[in-house]
């Protein structure tokens, strides 16, 4: 997998989300003891004992659970009854639901590589993919929406995913915006309406003195 960026616009591919996701945490249960606690560039990890849950990055879950060294734990918000309260308060409300930032990732991941461990697989499976419908769907309603003179936009609590689709049209329109607002047509220097000086037709008032 290269990082060699030929285009600032060029959206990440879906491998190269899934590596910055590989630092997100998750929980294990190990099946194997290692009383010292494990010390790594980033971070210190605790020690692990077999059937006590800790706390590992996503990347070393995986490769832990490759080996049949540990199950994983179904993070919270992926259990079926919590997908089905973000899912209808993602359709019903405007505001986007709070989710970790690389949550379609990590999903996408768990599925591949410890599907065994996740609790009700096809269901959250279905529930994931219903609620990035909906996200996608109200993102483009948002962006459809912008007409003329936007001054902000509030898109709050989006995601790696969505962020990724949409960064390609925020940043060709702000480079836009950009050129517009600094080109100035030949001899029409004072076209723009200028804040430091009035216009030369504007009322001018006699200041009193107190």
């Amino acid at each position: 997998m290269s990082f060699a960026r030929p285009d600032v616009n060029t959206p990440f591919d879906e491998h190269e989300l899934e590596f910055f996701a590989e630092e997100e945490m998750i929980r294990i249960v190990p099946n194997f003891r290692h009383e010292e606690e494990l010390e790594m560039l980033r971070r210190t990890y605790p020690a692990m004992r077999p059937n006590f849950e800790t706390e590992v990055p996503l990347w070393m879950g995986l490769s832990l659970r490759k080996a049949q060294r540990c199950t994983i734990v179904t993070p919270e918000w992926m259990k079926t009854e919590a997908l089905e309260e973000i899912l209808e308060n993602e359709r019903n409300e405007d505001d986007y639901q709070e989710l970790p930032f690389h949550y379609y990732e990590i999903a996408s991941m768990l599925f591949r590589g410890a599907r065994d461990d996740i609790e009700n697989i096809y269901q959250t499976r279905k529930l994931l993919e219903d609620i990035r419908s909906v996200r996608y769907h109200k993102v483009r309603k948002e962006l459809s929406g912008l007409e003329g003179y936007t001054q902000a936009v509030r898109l709050q609590n989006l995601c790696a995913l969505e962020i990724n689709v949409i960064r390609k049209f925020f940043v060709e329109a702000l480079d836009k915006y950009k050129r517009y607002d600094t080109e100035v047509p030949d001899g029409k220097e004072n076209a723009r309406p200028s804040f430091s000086q009035p216009p030369e037709d504007a009322e001018r008032r006699t200041l009193r003195r107190r």
